[in-house]
């Protein structure tokens, strides 16, 4: 049980399916709203995240995802340092020029 729960693609298994439910039970039911389509995008998210758990389990193709999931938290981790370096700049040039 514990093992299942340690299991990322598990929690891509229940994202894709909540979210493609949301997103066709309204349009099964005739019902007009704009936040199922949201659901939709990610639900096709949550389905390409977890193909790509998948491949990982491939010997040819699994060494070229794990190389990607690395790229994306290294990017991911200078993304956030980038945008309070960015944040910062931009609360020091607001407070120059608040008065024009």
């Amino acid at each position: 049980r514990v093992n299942y729960l340690r299991d990322m693609s598990n929690y891509m298994d229940w994202a894709a399916a909540i979210c493609s439910l949301v997103f066709v039970v309204p349009l099964l039911l005739n019902v007009k709203s704009s936040w199922h389509w949201q659901a939709g995008a990610l639900a096709a998210l949550a389905s390409w995240m977890n193909l790509l758990l998948y491949l990982q389990r491939f010997e040819r193709i699994g060494i070229y995802v794990v190389m990607f999931r690395e790229i994306s938290r290294t990017l991911l981790s200078i993304i956030v340092l980038f945008f309070y370096l960015i944040l910062g700049f931009a609360l020091a040039f607001y407070a120059l020029m608040i008065e024009q």
